[in-house]
């Protein structure tokens, strides 16, 4: 089964996301910020959660709290477990003000 890994802070496309990614059969682990995130890929890295690794990681790039999307990203490219996996970063947010 294809497995993902999705960061998303706003509760409507939250669930736009879990329902597309349903409807292709596929399951995975989200998380509404950053900090969430991050807790998971300690816990995968050190052993302390046995999960079926993801197979991508889609994020979003502006998220509430400390932790934003490219720092999550970051974190993912120095996992041992998780480094090779690919990530997308998307913001329903203008990147740059108006």
């Amino acid at each position: 089964m294809t497995t993902w890994m999705l960061i998303e802070d706003e509760p409507d496309l939250l669930e736009a996301l879990l329902v597309m990614t349903q409807l292709f059969g596929s399951d995975g682990v989200a998380f509404t910020s950053g900090e969430e995130a991050a807790a998971w890929i300690d816990e995968i890295d050190g052993g302390a959660l046995r999960a079926e690794l993801p197979e991508l990681a889609w994020i979003d790039l502006r998220l509430p709290g400390g932790l934003q999307g490219d720092e999550v990203a970051a974190h993912l490219r120095r996992s041992p477990s998780l480094s090779a996996m690919p990530v997308i970063l998307t913001s329903a947010s203008p990147l740059t003000p108006a």
